[in-house]
């Protein structure tokens, strides 16, 4: 058995990472052009971006850098270009519930299954976290509907959220996964992604 575990105070010592990710990111990026590819059509709009990934990391790692460069776009035209915020925030708000769907429905009932570990895991930490990720989500959201672009404050709570939450996520959780899991089984969780219904995450915007 893997022995992965996360506690809230270790939460507390990982500042606002979410900008070294994206570094680290774009380092990829230059020497691999496959990986800007593949973040084109992360948001399943052209092709199947299930189909051409083979595991967990490099799949939820690229969605992860797709919703985060949607919401740089709200942020930086929030106060020049309202309309044009708000169907950016639309999109990475419908992404990133999506995202948290994909991993509560599918991924962490089979990381707990396969190691037995819920209740003292992982995934408990983070379901957990996502909850907190919501309620900062929806307070973009009541921004958003009021056309009130002063939601400064609540981003920033978010991206603190995002970056610890997501940086645990890609070092430690999904690479386990892969670990534990066979390319079937991994097969079996990209198709049934595609199977959620619409109405599970589609729930923006005012």
């Amino acid at each position: 058995m893997i022995g992965l575990k996360f506690n809230r105070s270790s939460d507390q010592q990982i500042p606002d990472l979410i900008h070294e990710r994206r570094e680290t990111r774009d380092e990829r990026r230059t020497t691999d052009p496959e990986a800007g590819h593949f973040k084109h059509s992360a948001g399943m709009c052209k092709g199947d971006p299930m189909s051409e990934q083979k595991t967990i990391s490099a799949f939820f790692e690229q969605d992860h850098d797709r919703l985060d460069e949607l919401f740089k776009t709200f942020q930086r035209l929030k106060r020049s270009d309202f309309p044009k915020a708000k169907e950016a925030f639309k999109e990475f708000k419908v992404g990133l519930q999506r995202h948290i769907v994909w991993e509560e429905d599918l991924l962490f009932p089979l990381w707990e299954e396969k190691t037995g570990m819920s209740e003292d895991g992982p995934t408990f930490v983070m379901r957990a976290e996502h909850r907190q990720i919501g309620q900062q989500l929806e307070a973009i959201h009541g921004k958003v509907a009021e056309q009130n672009s002063d939601s400064d404050q609540e981003e920033q709570a978010l991206l603190d959220l995002l970056g610890s939450h997501n940086r645990k996520e890609e070092r430690a959780l999904y690479p386990a996964i892969d670990q534990v899991t066979s390319a079937e089984e991994r097969e079996t969780v990209f198709r049934n992604m595609k199977n959620i219904p619409e109405e599970r995450y589609k729930l923006c915007c005012g």
